[in-house]
């Protein structure tokens, strides 16, 4: 009953004001798909193919991880709960319509909007991959084949990613 408690006076007023402000920064990315914008990536760059070296882009995957966790949590908590019917629904509709991951042209878990180029393919920044950990998102259970992306974007980068 503590844990309830807890949960309905701490925990979700806290949980619903972060969705209620990741539904306000999500925006059509013009076919019907809700993304970030701007978004950016903290430590790596893509290359487009016209060789454009950047990091500011929208439709990142790590934010759009990281608002489907927090989307998801919120609804959770709420259905515990039995609260908040209506944003509940308004968020499981704005879940709906988030832009889905994809998998890029290597089999890995794309980190942008479109599939560019790493301009380190072996930085250790894996933030993209929040879906799998600590997010709940992505399993080898559900949906196998990006858990399988997630596999291959960690072979991309190699045992030497996270070693400083």
């Amino acid at each position: 009953m503590q844990d309830i408690d807890f949960l309905k006076d701490k925990a979700y007023p806290l949980m619903k004001g972060t969705a209620q402000f990741c539904l306000i920064c999500l925006v059509d990315d013009g076919k019907g798909r809700l993304i970030t914008s701007p978004s950016t990536s903290p430590e790596n760059l893509f290359i487009t193919p016209d060789a454009y070296k950047g990091s500011t882009m929208y439709g990142g995957t790590a934010d759009l991880s990281m608002i489907r966790e927090c989307l998801q949590q919120t609804i959770s908590a709420s259905e515990t709960l039995g609260v908040d019917v209506e944003f509940r629904i308004k968020t499981q509709q704005t879940l709906a319509k988030l832009y889905p991951y994809q998998i890029g042209k290597k089999g890995n878990l794309q980190e942008w909007y479109y599939d560019w180029e790493d301009l380190k393919p072996q930085h250790r920044y894996q933030s993209h991959l929040f879906g799998l950990y600590p997010g709940h998102q992505i399993n080898p259970e559900k949906p196998p084949e990006l858990a399988k992306a997630c596999r291959k974007s960690l072979e991309i980068k190699g045992n030497q990613a996270t070693v400083r």
